[in-house]
């Protein structure tokens, strides 16, 4: 994601204010949090497949997995494992929010 994109995301922000704004000065309140998404803040991955790419290299799983006296030896195992999946969570950050089909969003 560039930063063309993300000027297009905080444009989309605008109608969301202006939502919020009139439901405000209207005095509606209690149903401020009920305002339409727009389709440019979503990404295209869905809210489980942003949730499973913490747990996407399970090599290290499957060593620890293997190993049967050396208890020290499974923690780190287990260890490595955390600490590559914090990794490639974090090459893949995001700054739109995930669809979450659950609820029927799409794109």
């Amino acid at each position: 994601m560039g930063f063309k994109n993300d000027l297009n995301i905080m444009k989309a922000f605008i109608p969301i204010i202006k939502q919020l704004s009139v439901k405000l000065l209207s005095g509606d309140v209690k149903n401020i949090m009920e305002v339409d998404k727009p389709a440019i803040i979503s990404t295209e991955y869905s809210f489980q497949e942003v949730i499973a790419f913490d747990n996407f290299n399970t090599s290290f799983l499957e060593k620890a997995a293997k190993v049967k006296d050396d208890v020290i030896l499974r923690m780190k195992y287990f260890i490595a494992f955390l600490i590559s999946s914090k990794h490639i969570a974090s090459t893949k950050i995001f700054t739109r929010v995930p669809i979450d089909p659950l609820i029927g969003e799409t794109l």
